[in-house]
């Protein structure tokens, strides 16, 4: 019969409705009470068009059984009127199920499991008349697998600002640094700068002996910016350290070394790890 099994249901127990006519007026219930006259034709119109479908998979894990679902017509429909589920497969061939009045639904099993193929289904009536209806909408139901799980990766990590061929990660103010970087992750949920002072460190060892380096000494914890709240922004984002002194303080003249002043270095963070640091960019405050 063309792709897949597609079972019909004879109609040999339909139930006799009163021969009413498509312009009778159905009485029912409208918003405020208020009594609203609809024909035959009109309600069993609604139900066509309030076809559904749902998808199930099978134990491979594939998504080809359909069940297509609408509301019971058998209040509208005539003993002689003939319902039916017309399914148009993915060449455009069409194959169809006939059911009794009273069926609300249809599980079509002979999908064949073959992935991004689309089947399309609507509902159609054969009136005693000759007259033909069909549901003015039509659901779909494609042939698919779950799609992989998404690993957790770590986020990338920031990008300096540029201005022109040059970084630009930090503004000087009369208070404090202004912190400058591009967010170039979207699942970061924090950043961590670190902040040091570059600093003549003088080491002293057990034989007595002396050495002398520059170093950048850290001055207290990482600095936290959260990000969570918003972890899918893309661009530039800023930190205000207030938290600095006078650079001149960290100079030995006598010694010919003059203090690059505070560094900083950025990197996000989530769960699963961090990025590379990138920086370090220093900078005097006086």
């Amino acid at each position: 019969m063309g792709i897949g099994v597609f079972l019909a249901v004879l109609c040999s127990a339909c139930g006799i409705i009163g021969g009413s006519s498509l312009a009778e007026p159905v009485v029912i219930s409208g918003p405020g009470n208020q009594v609203v006259q609809k024909t035959r034709l009109e309600k069993m119109q609604e139900r066509l068009d309030s076809i559904s479908l749902s998808a199930q998979k099978n134990s491979d894990g594939i998504y080809h059984v359909f069940t297509i679902s609408w509301p019971s017509l058998v209040d509208v429909l005539e003993s002689n009127d003939k319902l039916s589920l017309e399914r148009i497969a993915p060449d455009q061939t069409k194959e169809y199920a006939i059911f009794t009045n009273a069926v609300v639904n249809y599980k079509d099993q002979g999908v064949p499991a073959v992935l991004n193929q689309t089947y399309t289904y609507r509902l159609k009536v054969k009136l005693t008349s000759g007259e033909e209806m069909f549901s003015k909408t039509a659901v779909s139901g494609t042939v698919s697998v779950d799609p992989p799980p998404v690993i957790p990766t770590k986020p990338l990590p920031p990008k300096p600002v540029m201005q022109g061929n040059q970084t630009s990660m930090l503004q000087l103010y009369l208070n404090g640094f202004k912190v400058l970087w591009i967010d170039d992750s979207d699942n970061e949920t924090k950043f961590e700068i670190e902040k040091c002072v570059e600093e003549l460190v003088t080491t002293e060892y057990q034989d007595g002996s002396q050495s002398t380096n520059v170093e950048c000494v850290a001055t207290g914890n990482t600095i936290v910016v959260n990000t969570a709240a918003d972890p899918s922004f893309i661009g530039q984002r800023e930190y205000f350290d207030s938290d600095v002194g006078n650079s001149s303080f960290n100079d030995q003249p006598w010694a010919g070394f003059t203090s690059a002043g505070y560094c900083y270095s950025i990197r996000a963070v989530n769960a699963v790890g961090a990025s590379n640091w990138i920086g370090t960019e220093c900078r005097r405050f006086e």
